[in-house]
């Protein structure tokens, strides 16, 4: 995905033979419009929790794998100190946290719902 990101003039994505997206790469990033915080917990987030950081202001959508919460927001630099400090006042340590920004595998597991497949 990097090299399409660098050296394509237009990409399709296609997913089970169905086309979802076609665009230059900047357009199908810039249209994603928010970026992954990745924030990693020493053991799973309660599910009140999950729906709790889901209100938040600048929070667009999280998701929890195991011990790991994907959060998407349209403004990370406004949603990071609100997550953190919302996950400080339930008392949950917080383990790491990674900024994804829009790229195209990001997209790409947006408009399908999984990972690029070989």
């Amino acid at each position: 995905m990097e090299e399409a990101e660098r050296l394509c003039d237009r990409i399709a994505i296609i997913d089970h033979g169905r086309l979802v997206a076609l665009d230059t790469p900047a357009a199908l990033i810039e249209g994603m419009g928010y970026g992954v915080l990745i924030v990693t917990l020493p053991a799973p987030a309660p599910h009140y929790l999950v729906q709790q950081l889901r209100t938040l202001p600048h929070v667009n959508d999280v998701q929890q794998c195991d011990s790991q919460l994907n959060i998407k927001s349209r403004a990370v630099h406004r949603a990071l100190p609100v997550i953190v400090a919302a996950l400080n006042d339930q008392g949950v340590a917080i383990d790491g946290i990674v900024l994804n920004k829009p790229n195209l595998e990001l997209v790409f597991l947006d408009l399908t719902g999984r990972q690029l497949r070989d």
